[in-house]
């Protein structure tokens, strides 16, 4: 036990030790555990200031007559070991301020321990939220995952792979479009990101019209919900100014597929 630092924070062990209220074969364990591990050091100074403390708002004066009673409890003692019969009458007037004292420290023991009890209640209620909050994280993460995968694998569900040209033929990303729910998301899957000042835009040919759907980042490696165009035929990347969205430029599609 004395090597299992926690069961030895938790023990009282170090309150009876700056209490000097162990045995020598006590002491001598608590002493190397204290020495292996610094917390235990760090607690025991922190118990001992704290019955400093208590000690110094609450001390006790001593009775003025404590030194003369003890001097005279000394002079009884010796007479009694050389005549065998003088029986002293002792004066212990002196042993309530000890008893305060031992009571004064007992109190600061137990402040102590209350003390550090409610700050680890407190750790464990703010690590508790913590993981709570992460849990609910999850668990919505969870849910939209799910989500997303019952729309791909719906059986209403077009998946539309737009396919590279000549500026990046191994270009591709895939749309999820379903007419039954005018939903749609993009799956970029091999898309490099474009040069400074520009930007993919995507369009949506509706007989012979390209309307605008939006920008998409490359980067983004998560499926990104996108606008549903009723009656498109085709979809389209495009590399444009950062932007420009009004007309495609033809020559700069990197990215198409026919739905």
């Amino acid at each position: 036990m004395m090597n299992d630092k926690d069961k030895l924070l938790n023990s009282g062990l170090l309150e009876q030790y700056v209490l000097g209220l162990l045995e020598d074969h006590e002491n001598l364990e608590i002493e190397e555990n204290i020495h292996r591990f610094p917390e235990l050091k760090q607690h025991v100074n922190e118990l001992q200031e704290a019955m400093e403390q208590v000690l110094i708002q609450n001390a006790i004066q001593a009775p003025p007559q404590l030194k003369e009673n003890i001097l005279r409890e000394i002079e009884q003692l010796e007479q009694a070991t050389i005549s065998q019969k003088v029986v002293p009458t002792r004066n212990l007037s002196w042993i309530p301020a000890l008893a305060a004292t031992v009571a004064l420290l007992m109190t600061a023991m137990i402040f102590f321990r209350f003390r550090s009890t409610q700050q680890q209640l407190a750790q464990l209620n703010t690590a508790y939220h913590e993981l709570q909050a992460d849990c609910t994280q999850n668990q919505a993460f969870h849910q939209a995952l799910q989500a997303q995968y019952q729309f791909v694998t719906n059986v209403n569900t077009k998946h539309v792979h737009l396919t590279g040209t000549k500026i990046d033929p191994h270009a591709l990303a895939v749309i999820y479009w379903n007419e039954s729910e005018a939903v749609a998301y993009l799956d970029v899957l091999n898309l490099p990101e474009p040069d400074s000042g520009k930007e993919y835009q995507l369009w949506a040919d509706v007989e012979g019209n390209m309307i605008n759907i939006g920008g998409i980042k490359a980067e983004n490696r998560q499926l990104q919900a996108i606008t549903y165009i009723q009656k498109a035929e085709s979809l389209n990347v495009t590399i444009e100014d950062i932007g420009q969205n009004k007309k495609p430029t033809v020559e700069q599609l990197i990215i198409s597929g026919k739905i």
